[in-house]
């Protein structure tokens, strides 16, 4: 007896116990769409991730804060400070193993409180325009990538920022809003008047 219990425990003597270790980092995380610029003091920031990991928010390279992903895996940072130098942010996933995910896609933000400029060559403010034909051609400048609106019709603007709209007229007197409105949705309006008067 005592022969084949010795041989019984011959079978584990010696032997080692492996545990695997996880060396698999997470999915790479999506980080929604953040604006170049804004006006507001803060911005929320979403994503989506691998269900219940820790997901890691970095600015300019720097751990701000983590979250972790929800039972759909989604995440978000509320109010996050946005300052007048621009800030780099991306996020990273980390399962409980500590392995890190390649970071996601990554945007630059900064904060923008100046109007955009904005010149109008025609119409000149209490203007007569006599034409047979009703159309009014408005013209100006702002700075390139703003986005300009004629009477709630978008301008064309080009590389340079030179825009140009075409309007109707009615009888008698006409108002005309210019409105230009930068990325981070500060706005400059310009409105004037004119008079069109129709010619058979």
């Amino acid at each position: 007896m005592l022969s084949n219990a010795n041989s019984f425990w011959d079978i584990f003597r010696g032997k080692d116990i492996y545990v695997e270790k996880d060396t698999v980092p997470p999915t790479k995380p999506y980080l929604n769409p953040v604006p170049e610029a804004t006006k507001e003091d803060s911005i929320d920031i979403t994503g989506q991730s691998e269900t219940g990991i820790k997901v890691v928010l970095k600015i300019d390279g720097q751990k701000f804060q983590d979250t972790i992903a929800d039972s759909e895996g989604k995440f978000s940072f509320t109010q996050i400070s946005v300052g007048f130098l621009s800030q780099v942010l991306f996020v990273e996933a980390i399962d409980n193993a500590n392995n890190v995910s390649n970071p996601s896609q990554t945007f630059t933000i900064v904060k923008d409180i100046e109007e955009p400029e904005l010149e109008v060559t025609t119409p000149e403010d209490g203007e007569t325009f006599k034409s047979t034909g009703r159309t009014y051609k408005v013209l100006g400048k702002t700075e390139p990538g703003i986005t300009v609106n004629v009477n709630e019709q978008m301008a064309i603007v080009n590389t340079a920022g030179e825009f140009t709209a075409s309007i109707r007229l009615e009888d008698g007197s006409n108002e005309i809003k210019i409105k230009a409105v930068d990325k981070a949705g500060n706005e400059k309006e310009e409105i004037f008047h004119i008079t069109y008067e129709k010619i058979d």
